[in-house]
Formats: structure tokens, sequence, C-alpha cells
């Protein structure tokens, strides 16, 4: 079995893995993983909303991670993935706009090419919170709020959260 993979039909996998040349390997892994914490997630939003049990079926296609999420954890695709279900069931925003994993990848990328000002650790923190939120499993990193940055004024995250998803969209439906 190769190391990382753990559900029942994981042995089976991990086998046709072993005909591939080994590049090729991780991205079947994450296709695998993807593959696999979609059906979850999509089980979990039918049962929790069985009136619009419906509503779920064909969404699949639109759960594909987007390049800024493809080989992070699955943690943090669950969150993800969580964040559009729930768009979905509550008829909120539409599926073009970025999930807040998505964003919080986005500002991490900036901060490897450049140290984040004030604001923008500010909104990587409230990101990271938020994406926390829809999946717990991924810890809490042991930040605690009056260690965080702060906010250059009042309302600065939220501005900057409106400019991002105004900025960034994601055609959603395949890769």
């Amino acid at each position: 079995m190769i190391p990382g993979m753990q559900r029942p039909y994981d042995e089976r996998i991990s086998k046709l893995l072993m005909l591939f040349p080994e590049g090729q390997r991780g991205l079947l892994r994450d296709f695998a993983e993807w593959l696999s914490v979609a059906e979850e997630e999509i089980a979990r939003f039918k049962a929790q909303y069985p009136g619009q049990a419906e509503w779920f079926d064909g969404v699949f296609p639109h759960l594909w991670p987007t390049p800024p999420l493809r080989g992070k954890s699955p943690e943090i695709y669950r969150a993800h993935v969580a964040e559009l279900l729930g768009r979905v069931a509550l008829r909120s925003s539409p599926l073009v706009v970025p999930t807040s994993a998505e964003l919080l990848y986005i500002v991490l990328a900036t901060a490897l090419i450049a140290p984040l000002s004030q604001n923008p650790a500010a909104l990587a923190e409230w990101l990271f919170a938020d994406v926390r939120k829809l999946n717990p499993a991924i810890g809490d990193l042991g930040l605690r709020p009056e260690d965080g940055a702060r906010e250059a004024w009042p309302g600065a995250i939220r501005e900057q959260l409106t400019v991002m998803r105004k900025k960034f969209r994601f055609e959603r439906g395949g890769a």
C-alpha cells in the first residue's frame, strides 16, 4: 500500500498506481484522495439537506481543485468542498467566487514572494480561521487571537476580501 492511503478501496488504487511511472503517481494519488473527499462531503450534505439532495447530483465536476489548491492537504480540500457545497445548499454565492481556502493559498503564495504587510497578514489569519471552521480537523496551529496581526483600520479585512473575491474567479467544472 502506498503511504498516506487509508480508505477501504485504497489497496486496489495502490496496486493500480504501481502500474504508472513514479512521476505520475502523485497526481493519481491526489485524484483518488480528491474523489474520496468529494464523495464523502456530498454524502454528508445530502444527509444534512435531504429536501435538496438532488441539488448535489452532478456537482462533482465543480469540486475539482483549482490551481491554488492542487497538491495541498486533503483537510484543506475538504474545507474548500464544504464551502462550495454550502453555497449549493443555501443557493448563496456563485461557485466562480473563490473559497476561503483558495484565497488563503493565494495570500500564502504571495508571502513567498514578499513579506505580507499588516492587512494581508491579518487577512491570512482570518482566512485560516474561516477554513478551520469548515474543517476543524485542520487544527489551530497554536495561534491565539491576541498574538495575531491586527487590521490597520476596522473593516480592512472585509475590504480586502471583497476585492479578492471580485478579482479572482475560478471556472469550475473540470481540469
